[in-house]
Order: structure tokens, then sequence, then C-alpha cells
């Protein structure tokens, strides 16, 4: 890693008041940079170099390779020096009067570094540059505040065609995002058009919407590519795992007295307790256990960058595993097809992502529901309570949390009427309790 530099022409974003809104807009729980990122000095000082020779553009790839290999120290040093040498950035067009008003566009070498810098310089000076690097849920979270997601790129697109080319289908900038184009520039250094496509990078996927579609897309990445990047604001994130008790989260209720409400769930109280954002990826209906289809399958088939930089992940699971007959099978084997060895594999996935954040598993609530009940026995022979007995052995194995909601949410079998929709899916009141358990013990 980098010497500590001087630090010329650094963008320190301060958050508050006035400044904050100047800055970022707010869009769900995450502040997003106004415009296109127009910087090329990273938080550590390192100027990325501005390239407009074509066919110097299309060697990022073979540089970071060379430079990898003829490295010497471990995997941080080889790949800090690597990413050094085949960062680039450019003007659209070469032009740099572009640059004001669409930003610039960086290969992703460049993103990484500037996100590696970001953390190198949080982690030894103990204080925030404000910025980060987006991953794609940070998109995902941004597209889920519309209902119909068709129509999400629309929403994000600014209005008119002063910057976009005609038609600029379904535009109206309800979002506040304000997607201006900002073209791209292809593997042998060629731009694209610069008035058809907003088309920018995650650090994990690429993200495109056009001129003539309301659609927000999604793409594997090209390094080589030079797209646009936005920003959001670095503010600590909590993933949230689950079933259908963790995706209700900010969706309507579709049965009770408040059908068609939003519900208020254990996330969004978490949220607006520690300003976190979250990243809800609960999957109604799934259970822990099976090699697709489930929640831990969900979980193997995310990128680390998912929790790497989350402050909290919670996984809360299992009651599906009951109702679904699933076998517990043993601890020690690692066997997806049994309650055990797929929750261990989810955690040892979270673990191994680097993530310094809190990993807290849940039990599930008690429950009186389809037939099965905190007291029913399940024809693979287990009790609820089984599974969440398992739960707390994984965790001790795994050397994470667990919060036994099971026995201390306040939810029991006889008040299910009062919390719950049906006897299983917490109401807002139960999400109240569910929090006010969590925080007892987080």
């Amino acid at each position: 890693m980098p010497q500590i530099p001087g630090l010329p022409g650094v963008r320190t974003m301060v958050h508050g008041g006035a400044l904050l809104n100047q800055i970022f807009v707010k869009i769900g729980s995450q502040y997003w940079y106004k415009k296109n990122y127009d910087v090329d000095v990273t938080a550590m000082g390192y100027v990325i170099p501005t390239v407009t020779v074509n066919a110097t553009w299309g060697t990022s790839t073979t540089i970071y390779d060379s430079v990898y290999a003829s490295t010497s120290g471990d995997v941080t040093v080889k790949t800090y020096a690597a990413l050094k040498a085949a960062a680039m950035c450019c003007y659209q067009a070469n032009n740099l009067a572009n640059k004001a008003i669409y930003g610039l566009l960086y290969n992703w070498y460049a993103l990484q570094l500037m996100q590696v810098d970001f953390d190198f310089y949080k982690s030894t000076y103990g204080i925030s540059r404000g910025l980060r690097i987006p991953i794609e849920t940070n998109y995902v979270e941004l597209y889920m505040a519309y209902t119909n997601l068709a129509y999400a790129g629309g929403h994000m697109k600014e209005v008119g065609t002063t910057h976009w080319a005609a038609p600029n289908a379904g535009a109206d900038n309800s979002s506040g995002f304000t997607a201006l184009p900002s073209g791209n520039r292809d593997t042998a250094g060629n731009y694209g058009s610069l008035t058809q496509s907003f088309d920018t990078f995650a650090l994990n996927r690429r993200l495109y919407i056009s001129n003539v579609s309301t659609i927000l897309n999604s793409a594997a990445i090209n390094k080589v590519l030079g797209l646009c990047v936005r920003p959001i604001k670095d503010i600590p994130n909590h993933v949230s795992e689950g079933d259908s008790i963790t995706w209700q989260d900010k969706q309507a209720y579709a049965q009770g007295p408040n059908t068609g409400t939003i519900a208020t769930g254990y996330q969004t109280l978490i949220t607006q307790r520690f300003g976190y954002a979250n990243f809800n990826n609960g999957a109604s209906g799934y259970a822990m256990t099976g090699v697709s289809g489930s929640v831990s399958a969900n979980i193997l088939s995310y990128n680390a960058e998912n929790y790497l930089r989350s402050a909290l992940i919670t996984v809360f699971a299992g009651t599906n595993d009951f109702k679904l007959n699933k076998p517990l099978g043993v601890i020690g084997t690692l066997d997806q097809a049994t309650f055990y060895g797929a929750y261990r594999l989810a955690v040892q996935k979270i673990k191994a992502s680097g993530t310094t954040g809190k990993i807290v598993l849940f039990t599930p609530l008690q429950r009186n529901n389809s037939g099965y009940t905190t007291t029913s026995t399940n024809t693979a022979g287990f009790k609820l309570s089984d599974y969440c007995n398992a739960i707390k052995a994984i965790a001790a194995i795994e050397g994470v949390q667990v919060i036994d909601l099971y026995n201390t949410s306040g939810i029991t079998e006889a008040n299910l009427g009062t919390y719950t929709l049906d006897g299983l899916h917490p109401n807002d009141a139960g999400y109240i309790l569910i929090f006010n358990a969590i925080m007892a013990e987080l």
C-alpha cells in the first residue's frame, strides 16, 4: 500500500445542512453525488493519467497483468501497483469542455484504485473522504424505490433534449438523480455517442440507460471500457438476508387490516436508529437449505463487494426450512442440501468477503401458520426449536453473534393475532417488537 503523500486537489465531502443537499441527492436511504464524477486524483493523492491516444487506452489489462506479475510482494502490494499502472481517465471525445458538464470517463482499474484509496485513507486517518464508488446493490436499492422497474431509467434521466438526444423516452427525473448522457469509450479507444446513453460503472457491474428506453439495464463489466461514475455518500451499510419476513420491509402488505400500506420492517427501524443504508436481499418463500432457490444459494452467488463495506450483516431464516421439512444434517458437514451445511456455507461466504462488519444471525419467530406451529413436528422429524438450536450452534462454531428472537422477541404463539398478519408474518407492531429485541443485544 502507498506511503502517505500530500493530497493536492483531492475533493473532501462535508456532510451537513445545506452543503449536503448541494452535493448529494437522497434516494431511498442513500445519498448520490448529483453529477458525474470529474476528479482525477485519488484520496491518497495519486493523479490518474488522462489518456487521449486510442491505442494506449486499449492496453490497460495488458499493463495490469504485466505489472502484477513483475511486482514483488504480497497480493495487496502487487494489486495496488498494477491498479496504479493500469488506471486511466479521459474527457469525452478528448474535449476538455465536456468535463464540466459530463464529468470524466474512467476505466475499471481507475475506479478500483479510487475505492482502494478511499478505504486506505479512512483506515489510516480514521475519517472518511465522504465518498465511495457504488456497487450494483446500490443501484438495486435506488430502483427499488419504484414499483415498476421497467420505468426506473426514465425516473433517473434529466428531462428534455438539452443534453439527451430525442426522444429521451420516459424521462421525468422524478428521482432527482438527473442522469445526463455520458457516452463511453470502447476497448479500441473510440468514443461512443455523447448524447444517447448514461453508461456507468459500479465496482462489480455496468449499468446503462439509453435515450430510447426507460429501463435501467445491467451488464457484465469490461474493465477496459471508459464509463462515467456516480459516487455515493460513504455511510455504513446494513445487508439483510432472509425470507419473506425480511423481504416485507418497504413493501405493501398484501393481507390484514393494513392491506396496501407500506410495511415498516426491522431494517427500516435499524436504519432510522443508526443511519445505515439498507440492502434488502430477502426472498419470499425461501428456505436456507438448497442448492438453488434458497437463501444460501443467493448468498453464495453474491460478489464479495455486497458485504465487504457493510457495518452490519443480518441473516433471518429457518421458518421455511421447518415448514418445507428440510433435514438438519450434521453440523460438521458442509452439505447445502441440509440446514446445517447450507447455513454454514452462507456464513462462511459472508466472512470470506473480508468484511469488518458485525455478522448477526436471528432465530425464527414462533408461529402458527399452515399447520406448522411451535409445538408441531415436521415430516423430517424436527420442531421449529430444533432449527433455532441449530442456528445457535452454527453461530458458536463460526464465531458470529446470534439473537434468539424465538425466545426474546416478545412474539409468542399466544399473541400471534396481535403482532402478525397470519400467525407468521409480522405487522408493524410485530416489527417494533423484533427491532427492540435486536437493539437489546446488538
